[in-house]
């Protein structure tokens, strides 16, 4: 493949073109992948102990937030 069909493949292709002929880059998708899926688990976390007020204010007690956040007291 010549340099200037490089330029016809869209950004999925080419991306996949590259991960496919650099066997390391194999293990960096899947640290992304690890990372996102970490980051979503927090995020449900998160979002699970948010509050409502009556004025529909979303909001979040500290004690709550200190066991995500991995402190003890």
């Amino acid at each position: 493949m010549n340099d200037s069909s490089y330029l016809e493949m869209d950004f999925e292709e080419a991306l996949q073109r590259y991960i496919q002929t650099d066997p390391t880059e194999m293990g960096i998708a899947g640290v992304a992948n690890m990372k996102k899926n970490k980051i979503d688990n927090l995020m449900l976390a998160f979002e699970s102990k948010a509050h409502i007020d009556q004025n529909g204010i979303e909001f979040w007690y500290a004690r709550d937030l200190q066991k995500l956040f991995g402190y003890n007291k």
